[in-house]
């Protein structure tokens, strides 16, 4: 069931993905979440990039959620996702459908996910 704020004061947090938009470079399949000056790091073995970006979109919900979040801001500079998710593009590839269908079951627990432009 998604969290309603229902008036109350709303939590929101901004978190950045990033070090994954990259295929040429040695670890295109490595991730990192940044929340202020924390960061998250991990690998994915086999994923390609956009892959990654989902699923670093999945584990900052589940960082979110955890910690009440109500309004979630992701950044990152992988336009491909972040326009897939608003609607801008369609997406093609079958393994990204399914990622992004796992998306959309987290996404459900936020009154609000904005995907920005962000450093890479």
């Amino acid at each position: 069931m998604a969290k309603v704020s229902n008036g109350s004061s709303a939590k929101r947090m901004t978190m950045t993905i990033n070090g994954i938009i990259r295929p040429a470079s040695a670890a295109p399949d490595h991730v990192t979440i940044r929340v202020n000056d924390t960061e998250t790091s991990w690998s994915l073995p086999g994923a390609t990039p956009h892959e990654a970006v989902y699923s670093a979109a999945i584990e900052a919900m589940f960082q979110a959620d955890a910690a009440g979040v109500t309004h979630l801001t992701l950044q990152t500079p992988a336009n491909l996702v972040r326009r897939q998710v608003t609607g801008e593009w369609a997406t093609e590839s079958p393994a990204l459908r399914r990622v992004s269908l796992i998306y959309e079951l987290f996404r459900i627990d936020f009154d609000d996910v904005d995907w920005i432009k962000g450093p890479a």
